[in-house]
């Protein structure tokens, strides 16, 4: 009986290292560590809800740390009395990220780093998400300060459901209507911006593509406080008029844009992980 204890104890403690073990379920590793893995070349930045979320006891998160070689963490910045909330089980029995957006527009809480991608450098994200449910005239960020689009407005999605994105570039491409009902359903949205040339902007919703642009590539860069924004802003002060209702639950950020294959396996992890069709 004791050598069956040992073996069990052995087990359970497949998430251990030199400072203990960890007290999340071993079902969580099991769920989170089998399967299909991101492309690891290029992956510069990579936050996951289920791993490096520093939290108070409130679950009010106040960073995020960089799972990639990139070293990139994501620092809470607030202006309150909202806050980035970190939330068990919301999807596929994993956890997500929100924002207590709910004392006024201008006051809530959003994570920034210091930009990593500069001038005409390519790039694709993958971000796991979904919209609040709103209804007409309201609208929603998905990020900010991706791109040197002067307005730096980019919605998923607006107040008439039209989904918005100026990731790497110096416009604003309406990319489709969406809809306020397909926008409240988890999706990955994924974006490509590669060097400066004909559709060299691509955005995919689910890997199917809606919107292709020729873009002048450019990246909201190059001066100081000019942050990468996670979460409802307008700037990088966190402030804006359209406060991020949402969740989001996993980001994969590459420095260059992905091969088919590459994408494709992206895409497996994410949508096997997540439960997203």
């Amino acid at each position: 009986m004791r050598g069956l204890l040992a073996v069990v104890f052995a087990v359970a403690c497949a998430g251990c290292s030199a400072n203990g073990c960890s007290t999340v379920p071993f079902g969580f590793y099991a769920k989170t560590t089998t399967g299909p893995q991101p492309p690891s070349s290029g992956l510069i930045n990579w936050v996951k809800a289920d791993a490096g979320v520093t939290k108070d006891g409130s679950n009010h998160v106040s960073a995020w740390a960089d799972q990639s070689t990139g070293g990139h963490n994501w620092s809470n910045v607030g202006i309150g009395p909202g806050f980035v909330v970190w939330t068990a089980n919301v999807q596929n029995s994993l956890p997500a990220l929100s924002v207590d957006n709910g004392n006024s527009a201008t006051n809530h809480d959003c994570l920034r780093t210091a930009p990593f991608r500069s001038g005409s450098q390519p790039g694709e994200v993958l971000a796991v998400m979904h919209a609040e449910s709103m209804g007409a005239g309201v609208a929603n960020y998905s990020w900010s300060a991706f791109g040197s689009y002067s307005a730096t407005t980019g919605h998923y999605v607006y107040s008439d459901g039209t989904w918005y994105e100026f990731f790497g570039i110096t416009s604003r491409p309406a990319v489709t209507n969406v809809g306020q009902v397909a926008a409240v359903s988890w999706a990955i949205l994924d974006i490509s911006v590669d060097s400066p040339g004909t559709n060299n902007w691509i955005a995919r919703r689910n890997n199917t593509t809606f919107n292709t642009s020729t873009q002048t590539v450019g990246w909201r860069d190059g001066t100081p406080g000019s942050l990468f924004t996670l979460f409802a802003s307008s700037s990088d002060t966190c402030s804006s008029s359209f406060p991020w209702g949402g969740t989001i639950g996993e980001v994969l950020f590459y420095d260059h844009v992905l091969s088919a294959g590459d994408r494709s396996a992206a895409y497996s992890y994410l949508s096997t992980k997540w439960a997203v069709p």
